[in-house]
């Protein structure tokens, strides 16, 4: 019986473990970890083509580990492992190979938050771009790293983690909050009605604890509300200043003719694949039961940028 455990381990080591992430920028390849091996020592092998090994320690006290001095031109493979000879049977291995160089995602899509990231991500997966290429579209990837960049200023590594992931279209809001590191082929500004932003967000806790999420946000004078709108106008303002390309939630989640304009204009071929729908059950977003005094606020915070988004926006308050 042991023994038939032993070869079972043995079989799954063989396996494709996701240990880490590639970040990729001129001459250099950075790893971050994934969730899942905090805890534990790694090892990298780093080879190009025929050449030698390269071996790395990728300590667990380490959140990453950058490998310089390398051939941008040239592609390596690299492997990862666990250091324990029993986490490295019960996990496997990591096995890819990246050129170290930067890799401008083809389209990075970012927004205020609450307006459709996670699910503009998931509608485009698995489409295919007008070349052939696939589309890999993610949500957040490595987001606690770029959080905590964003928390400590540190702007280099929010655009180095911006300009060289491996896939090629990523859905974030918190790259809002570093319009001007971002680098992509199109960079799309996902809006969503300011209203139901706010009210979604006072819902989901904005500026009412001391979360990661609301440490990256900028704090503003005045109430948990007045400060939900001035972020839903600031994130908007300061997409504007790089965007490519503006599109409306509500237009994606009931226009078909506009979902198709929106894969052509992301040079990605048509698709019949319905637009989901998101965060059901998480109560209403509606402003309808705002006060007087509310609906004033939001409106000489957010009213410039709501005329221009939504031209008919208080005929429909």
């Amino acid at each position: 019986m042991t023994r038939l455990i032993l070869i079972q381990e043995l079989v799954r080591g063989n396996g494709m473990a996701h240990m880490t992430e590639a970040v990729t920028w001129q001459g250099g390849i950075t790893l971050y970890r994934v969730s899942g091996v905090e805890s534990r020592d790694l090892k990298v092998a780093l080879q190009a083509g025929a050449g030698d090994v390269r071996e790395l320690d990728f300590a667990a006290a380490d959140p990453a580990l950058d490998i310089d001095g390398l051939d941008p031109d040239v592609q390596y493979d690299l492997t990862v492992r666990p250091a324990s000879l029993l986490a490295r049977l019960r996990q496997g291995r990591q096995q890819f190979q990246v050129h170290p160089r930067p890799r401008p995602f083809r389209v990075l899509v970012s927004g205020s938050g609450r307006c459709g990231t996670q699910t503009f991500a998931h509608w485009l997966d698995g489409m295919t771009f007008q070349d052939g290429t696939a589309v890999n579209a993610r949500h957040e990837a490595l987001a606690l790293h770029v959080l905590r960049a964003i928390i400590a200023g540190d702007m280099q590594t929010v655009a180095r983690v911006a300009g060289g992931q491996q896939h090629n279209i990523e859905s974030a809001p918190f790259y809002a909050l570093a319009a001007d590191q971002l680098r992509a082929d199109r960079i799309v500004q996902l809006v969503r009605d300011g209203r139901r932003v706010v009210q979604s967000g006072m819902n989901r806790g904005w500026y009412d604890n001391d979360s990661v999420w609301n440490r990256i946000k900028p704090r503003f004078e005045g109430d948990v509300f007045t400060n939900c709108c001035h972020f839903w106008r600031h994130a908007n303002a300061e997409l504007e200043k790089v965007a490519d390309l503006r599109i409306r939630l509500e237009d994606l989640s009931t226009d078909g003719a506009a979902q198709a304009r929106i894969l052509a204009d992301l040079s990605i071929a048509p698709s019949d694949v319905p637009f989901p729908h998101a965060n059901k059950g998480q109560g209403s977003s509606a402003a309808s039961h705002w006060t007087g005094d509310q609906r004033r606020v939001f409106t000489e915070i957010c009213g410039e940028l709501m005329d221009r988004y939504y031209p008919h926006w208080q005929e429909n308050w």
